[in-house]
């Protein structure tokens, strides 16, 4: 959480070294932390960095995760994003989420679709971003979208695109039915 916060400041490089200096070997801590360094160095231009994490990234989850759902291919989509290899990011993401919605897991498949679609912002895919998000509108099991839309500096380019305000408009109508729902349940 510090270092995100260090980097929507504009602290990139303290976030970085927030990151980095985590010490543990975990797969999912490196996918974590590789798939940080790739965004906060693709948000500030840094592209080298940003394709050496992009192959880390890739390297990680393919050796460390399953198609099943979708997982795998969302994240090597990432990690294309960040090597600069669009139309391979755009292959991994769709796949994804095709993968994802046959799995029908109410859960996970939101999820993974959600991952996809940050491999999209990443290439400038706006349509296709403002597609998962309005369909994702309703699925209560996503990561937490409307705050993540609206703070992640890595969907700064999203956020100036025309697709934008309808995707907004979709997200703040589905938190407050989400709320409404909450309210009349007594939680």
């Amino acid at each position: 959480a510090r270092a995100f916060l260090a980097w929507k400041n504009g602290e990139a490089e303290e976030a970085i070294r927030l990151v980095t200096s985590m010490t543990s070997m975990d797969p999912l801590e490196q996918l974590g932390r590789s798939f940080f360094v790739g965004t906060v160095e693709g948000t500030r231009g840094n592209l080298d960095a940003s394709r050496r994490a992009g192959e880390e990234l890739q390297r990680i989850a393919e050796a460390n995760m399953t198609e099943r759902g979708g997982w795998q291919a969302a994240l090597v989509g990432i990690a294309l994003a960040f090597q600069a290899d669009t139309a391979g990011a755009i292959e991994h993401a769709t796949r994804a989420a095709e993968l994802a919605s046959a799995s029908d897991d109410a859960l996970e498949g939101p999820n993974v679709r959600f991952w996809a679609a940050r491999a999209l912002a990443h290439v400038g895919e706006f349509g296709r971003v403002a597609e998962a998000f309005l369909d994702l509108a309703s699925a209560p099991a996503v990561d937490p979208k409307l705050a993540e839309l609206l703070l992640s500096p890595a969907f700064d380019s999203f956020r100036q695109s025309q697709e934008f305000p309808a995707v907004l408009e979709a997200l703040e109508a589905a938190e407050a039915e989400g709320a409404r729902f909450d309210a009349e349940a007594g939680y």
